[in-house]
């Protein structure tokens, strides 16, 4: 077909030399909050026209009782675009998306939505754009009255390629709900309404950079044949408005699926990162992967929207994702589905932890309205589990870069996934209205990274929630990491605002718990002991409790010789679902130094797991200056050296032995005057006559010519 009567959305703009800008690969705005994100242009003119509002999950723009405007711009709209550059445009070959109801019959002007090249009249002429035109009957009026989708490269006539909306079969209401789509590639241009193609060009296409734009205004536009366009203005008491749920725009240079192949206990990463797109509610996604067999997880995250009106009251319509996952239907509108009406506008993560046979699985995924599926992932295998899960659902406070959540965990060992969702904005000022990266600041987004035990996988990458990539949108991590078995830390470290959802944590060998979870382990020290206290969430065959300690005055991890604290084991509660508390006292801590301190739980069928290590530093001597005092040897038991250390209140002569336990004497480590303090001293397991004597327990003893006496076992182990 071949344009008639031309009309045409035009601004008042300065003209600027053309440029070629490179474009975000992907830009979408899903309008989820009240923000007007800064990298759309939002326009308003004339007397009584507001800017476009953002109301929870749509764009209203109203066009209202519009005047003969005398001045520049010469004509009252209600707008927003991509305002830079002032002339052309920023994108090339693209796919826009955009779901759009006007919620009135059309008033004198024009509205629409799609590509232009931004210029100045009369240059108005290169545009791939769905647009409705209007003017009045009568004298002095134009009598235009159409809808159309239509491109053009040209003023000329014969260049410009349209489709009547109104006469086509099954015409198209611009006042319902439609999804609009526009295909520009290197050799066409397709034009597609709720999946169905009604225009397709394969000549006469622009070539240059255009812009989106979606406009209402008071303008009626003529083509005069061949070459002439005229615009009229119209003044009209009322309101023209129309609603936009969301734009999406995709450049050939995007990849929004980034699923990977299955692997170990990655069963399936789908991650689509699309939106629902079919008018009415369906099938959307339906994933296969083969199960092992024994308890899997399934996990889904995605954004719904509750919809409001201009005053804030929520409307029928919302977005829903119903699951079915190997059989079991999660249904619409439940707990375990994505309900915008019950959630309002909320990103998310679904968890489903079930058993399932060997054998292919699916998992269907429905939607409804437009949600947004950022990704179904499932983890398992035959001997696996959950460790960890929470739903944190929790934005940060604004700040610099610091440790915002730290989770500790224990696993049997082996393969680990840790699963992370949230999302994190981009810097709020962009120049340009932000067409690249480069516009934005990266040291002014937010920004979340995850540093798992001592591997830190950093901030700004594939691995991190990078706000100048993420522009608000949900996102999941998946990093699979082989630890090995007892106690793990995940450490989330934050920048500025970023949302987490959720943290689930699979181990492959991880299908029944731990005998023990731990909720605090921690050291308090008091003048003369320091008191350790542990505290448990549940026990599972809980035997009972080994206590170590180290000791050095350097701090130096290396080399530390622990020894264990406990003569008999400390008794656990067996099988409990509730919380316990544990307390031991460590009394041997009269010199200054570093304390060091962790524990081991057994089980009743003799497994042994470690659970931490705490470290205490004292810098007083315990109360050593008042008295006399002998210490217990370190390290106890020992097997080549020990030392042994006392503290004398005042100048003395005393004598240090070893003796076997029937009273005989091994050997005399001192027997002299000593000064006042401390004291050590080496005991290399041999006798007075230089010879190694036998594992055993033996005495050791401090006599002073004052009167102090006192006597202490140790083990020697060959």
């Amino acid at each position: 077909m071949k344009f008639k009567g031309f009309i045409f959305f035009s601004l008042y703009l300065a003209i600027f030399a053309s440029t070629v800008y490179s474009q975000i690969p992907i830009k979408r705005d899903d309008f989820v909050n009240t923000s007007r994100r800064n990298w759309w242009r939002w326009h308003d003119d004339g007397p009584n026209t507001p800017l476009p509002s953002v109301l929870h999950g749509f764009v209203l723009v109203s066009l209202v009782d519009p005047i003969i405007n005398p001045d520049p711009p010469y004509y009252c709209d209600a707008a927003f675009w991509d305002g830079y550059p002032a002339e052309g445009g920023i994108w090339s070959y693209c796919t826009i998306t955009m779901r759009v109801k006007a919620l009135n019959p059309h008033k004198f002007g024009s509205r629409g939505w799609g590509l232009w090249y931004t210029e100045s009249p009369p240059n108005l002429q290169r545009q791939i754009w769905y647009m409705r035109n209007k003017d009045s009957t009568g004298t002095g009026y134009t009598g235009l009255d159409w809808w159309r989708a239509e491109t053009s490269n040209s003023r000329y006539e014969a260049t410009h390629h349209y489709v009547n909306l109104d006469t086509i079969p099954d015409p198209i209401d611009d006042e319902q709900w439609h999804i609009y789509k526009i295909v520009r590639d290197t050799t066409h241009i397709e034009f597609l309404i709720d999946g169905r193609q009604v225009l397709y060009v394969t000549e006469d296409l622009p070539s240059e950079e255009l812009a989106f734009h979606l406009w209402i205004d008071n303008l009626v536009y003529e083509h005069v044949d061949p070459d002439i366009i005229n615009y009229y203005q119209r003044a009209w008491i009322g309101r023209n408005e129309v609603v936009v749920d969301y734009v999406q725009i995709v450049t050939p240079d995007s990849t929004l699926d980034q699923s990977e192949s299955p692997s170990g206990i990655k069963l399936l990463r789908a991650v689509p990162n699309v939106i629902y797109t079919d008018t009415i509610a369906g099938l959307w996604k339906n994933y296969f992967f083969n199960s092992p067999g024994g308890g899997l997880v399934v996990l889904a995250t995605a954004r719904v929207e509750q919809y409001h009106d201009s005053d804030g009251v929520a409307i029928s319509g919302d977005d829903d994702i119903r699951l079915i996952i190997d059989g079991t239907d999660y249904g619409w509108n439940t707990s375990s589905s994505f309900n915008g009406d019950a959630a309002g506008t909320v990103s998310k993560t679904l968890v489903f932890e079930q058993s399932m046979t060997l054998g292919t699985k699916t998992v269907e995924v429905y939607g409804e309205t437009s949600p947004l599926l950022y990704d179904v992932t499932v983890l398992g295998s035959s001997g696996g589990g959950v460790v960890y899960k929470n739903d944190f659902n929790e934005t940060k406070t604004a700040g610099s870069a610091e440790l915002w959540k730290e989770i500790s965990f224990q696993t049997w060992g082996g393969d680990v996934a840790i699963y992370v969702s949230g999302t994190a904005d981009e810097d709020p000022n962009p120049t340009n209205y932000g067409y690249r990266y480069s516009e934005f600041d990266d040291n002014n987004d937010d920004d979340l990274k995850i540093v798992i035990d001592g591997t830190d996988y950093g901030y700004q990458n594939a691995n991190a929630f990078w706000g100048n990539r993420l522009f608000g949108e949900p996102k999941s991590v998946l990093i699979i990491q082989n630890l090995s078995q007892g106690s793990h830390t995940l450490r989330l470290f934050g920048q500025g605002t970023p949302t987490l959802y959720s943290v689930v944590i699979y181990g492959a060998n991880d299908d029944s718990p731990l005998p023990v979870t731990y909720t605090a382990f921690n050291v308090e020290t008091e003048a003369d002991k320091n008191i350790i206290k542990w505290e448990t969430a549940s026990e599972l065959n809980n035997l009972g409790f080994d206590l170590y300690k180290a000791f050095n005055e350097s701090g130096n991890l290396q080399n530390l010789s622990f020894s264990k604290l406990n003569l008999e084991l400390i008794e656990g509660k067996g099988n409990a679902s509730y919380g316990s508390e544990y307390t031991f006292t460590d009394k041997n801590v009269y010199l200054p130094g570093y304390y060091w301190y962790y524990l081991e739980d057994i089980s009743t069928t003799g497994e042994v797991s470690v659970y931490d290590t705490l470290l205490v530093k004292r810098t007083d001597e315990a109360g050593l200056k008042q008295k006399f005092t002998l210490l217990q040897n370190y390290p106890n038991p020992f097997n080549s050296r020990t030392k042994i250390k006392f503290y004398l209140e005042k100048q003395a002569t005393i004598r240090l032995e070893i003796r076997s336990l029937s009273g005989e004497l091994v050997r005399t480590l001192e027997n002299n005057s000593l000064l006042a303090g401390r004291h050590s001293y080496i005991w290399d397991g041999k006798n007075n006559r230089g010879h190694d004597v036998a594992s055993g327990l033996y005495l050791y003893s401090l006599k002073s010519n004052t009167g102090y006496r006192k006597t202490k076992k140790l083990l020697l182990i060959r």
